[in-house]
């Protein structure tokens, strides 16, 4: 599919999307116009998960028979890890530099959190109080935070939350981590739409495969020639989803647009954090990848985007940089400049590991929310690098949390602003999801794509012929 017709697509939509905004639509009709998009979004995802089951099993495979698979995680792992450092410390220096704007500027937007306080006070004066045993006692001299109220309740799911999320720790939230990678039950995974634990149960048994049958490339490997018949069988039902991809973009952008209400009222209400947000991203898209992918590779790295830009504006389509998989990998084999086992061994992980957009979002979003309320979350060095950590930890991976990026925002604001109640900032910045899902779905695909690239130069091992046939059965749409 021609990049160009893509990019039509997104902006016709968004245009069309607009108008019908501007008229004032029952947001029912938006609804029922993103339905049929979402049902597209779900059939393609539905095939693309066991796809990229498949696909990193059968490169896993053919790289371990050729004993590169570890040489190649290493290099993608130091890659990754200068990525995310440099994309955290782009993300703090915009935060110190959209501070006073956002500070200055939020005063008539009319999203400050003024309520006063609720708190019972006792017959003797005082106010209850929590004591550090937990107990409860008439014997404080002032409200104290943890015995007030929460002022914002999602009573109508304005912000999407099906369920209360406390605050987690680091710790927890790192468990929480360790558990998604590496699961104990692989159906678990795949009913729970855990793309990364399903690469992991992936790389494994394509490991295991070759070890257990002598070799990948051998004649008498039922399981690897298994994995190529379901991997080609599950490539050509994505090929017939896919050939109505262009016409699925329109009910997925306009519907969104259209649903939600009072759209420019948002943009003016979020015009800051969209302004540093967008800023983040660019830079770290646009200089700092291109940057240190010419340093690993000594070419144009605009060139190299811009002949894979196919999938990452499908992932803007489908706010997910896994499911443009296959046109991702029949688009950059066309390049003939990166390996079949290569590509289909690091890119399905790094479409479900990589969260650097959002790790670029998080201080940003801190310093917004925190323009509200009496926290004007002002922090010295230690602070900084305390938020700089966890945007680190941010860039690697949602968690199996229920809305694990609010659990991780309210961590973050818990630890910045304790005893601060979130203002209904949260609402209005909860609705730019219709911008940021796209935006931080298009760059992470270009990040992945680049890194791909970046690494293909570390193996070239043979494709086994029956692998080759199998990784080009789809032909371009």
């Amino acid at each position: 599919m021609r990049p160009l017709w893509i990019l039509v697509a997104i902006i016709a939509s968004i245009a069309i999307g607009v108008v019908l905004n501007t008229v004032h639509l029952s947001s029912q009709v938006g609804y029922w116009i993103d339905v049929v998009g979402q049902l597209y979004r779900r059939s393609v995802n539905c095939i693309t998960l066991p796809l990229a089951f498949c696909q990193v099993v059968v490169a896993s495979s053919s790289l371990t028979s050729s004993s590169s698979l570890k040489k190649l995680w290493i290099r993608v792992g130091l890659i990754f890890a200068l990525v995310v450092v440099v994309s955290s410390s782009i993300g703090i220096i915009l935060m110190e530099v959209m501070r006073p704007m956002m500070r200055d500027n939020t005063k008539d937007l009319g999203l400050k959190a003024s309520h006063p306080p609720f708190a019972f006070k006792c017959p003797n004066a005082k106010f209850l109080e929590q004591r550090d045993n937990g107990t409860l006692t008439c014997t404080g001299d002032s409200v104290q935070p943890n015995t007030t109220f929460p002022w914002m309740v999602d009573k109508s799911l304005a912000l999407g939350l099906d369920e209360p999320i406390p605050s987690v720790n680091i710790s927890q939230y790192l468990f929480s981590l360790l558990d998604m990678y590496f699961p104990d039950n692989i159906f678990v995974s795949f009913a729970k739409d855990l793309s990364l634990s399903v690469c992991v149960v992936a790389m494994a048994l394509g490991v295991a495969i070759t070890r257990s049958f002598h070799g990948a490339q051998r004649r008498g490997n039922p399981l690897l020639r298994l994995f190529l018949h379901i991997y080609s069988s599950l490539a050509t039902m994505l090929e017939w989803v896919q050939s109505i991809a262009l016409i699925a973009t329109f009910p997925l952008i306009i519907g969104a647009i259209v649903k939600t209400t009072d759209l420019s009222k948002l943009l003016q209400q979020t015009q800051y954090f969209c302004l540093g947000f967008v800023i983040s991203l660019l830079i770290q898209g646009l200089v700092i990848m291109p940057a240190i992918f010419f340093l690993f590779t000594r070419r144009n790295p605009y060139s190299w985007l811009k002949e894979v830009m196919a999938p990452a504006l499908y992932g803007f389509v489908l706010m997910n940089p896994l499911l443009p998989l296959n046109m991702a990998t029949k688009t950059v084999l066309r390049t003939k400049e990166v390996s079949s086992p290569v590509f289909g061994a690091v890119y399905p992980v790094l479409a479900s590991l990589n969260r650097i957009s959002f790790a670029l979002a998080l201080p940003n979003a801190v310093v917004f929310a925190a323009a509200f309320t009496e926290c004007e979350a002002n922090m010295d060095p230690a602070d900084v690098m305390l938020l700089y950590a966890m945007s680190i930890v941010a860039s690697f991976g949602d968690t199996a949390l229920s809305k694990s990026q609010w659990a991780f925002f309210m961590t973050t604001w818990r630890t910045f602003c304790p005893g601060i109640d979130i203002p209904t900032a949260m609402i209005a910045l909860q609705n730019t999801w219709l911008l940021t899902s796209r935006l931080t779905a298009f760059f992470d695909s270009m990040t992945n794509l680049m890194i791909v690239r970046m690494v293909s130069n570390v193996v070239n091992p043979p494709e086994a012929p029956a692998q080759r046939s199998a990784l080009h059965t789809a032909q371009p749409i």
